[in-house]
């Protein structure tokens, strides 16, 4: 009777992180982000880890960020396991669904890229990179009207690289 006693105590303690935790975390990202500008993945890494411990299963940023690091050291399985726990954790993270997508592609998934910019742009209209990302990945699956017409909208929303794509492609 103890023991359950005790683990619930811990259960419900676990369900609170204080002001101080939150601040700390806070401090753990933008290490890691510095660390990223610095090109130290790992040491990137290391505070994304930090931050999670302080606050586990409470804010997707750290993982998202996290999975970033992970990609620039191609550690695609790790990256994909961070982005997904991102998105679960915060559900309309539009960079999160935009980022697996770019994961999903350099893996060779355009089908499944193309559903994660869907994501990324039903929740931001005017999400260039995503309109230029799936009208590739659309052309990679031989569908160069829709590629098409995504790069031209990308292109409208202010994205150079599509104009040049397109006259690549879209002749």
């Amino acid at each position: 009777m103890k023991k359950i006693i005790l683990i619930g105590i811990l259960l419900f303690e676990s369900l609170f992180v204080t002001a101080q935790d939150f601040k700390k975390c806070a401090l753990h990202i933008d290490n890691g982000i510095e660390k990223i500008k610095l090109k130290d993945f790992l040491g990137a890494i290391l505070e994304y880890n930090k931050a999670i411990e302080l606050i586990p299963n409470k804010h997707g940023e750290p993982y998202y960020l996290r999975a970033f690091a992970k990609m620039q050291l191609e550690d695609n399985y790790g990256a994909m396991l961070d982005y997904n726990k991102a998105i679960k954790l915060k559900p309309n993270f539009p960079e999160a669904y935009y980022e697996r997508g770019l994961l999903k592609a350099n893996l060779k998934d355009d089908r499944g890229a193309i559903l994660d910019y869907n994501k990324a742009i039903e929740m931001n209209i005017d999400f260039a990179e995503a309109y230029f990302c799936r009208g590739l990945s659309k052309i990679s699956l031989s569908d160069l009207d829709g590629g098409c017409l995504d790069l031209s909208k990308a292109g409208e929303l202010g994205n150079l690289k599509a104009y040049e794509a397109i006259k690549s492609f879209c002749k």
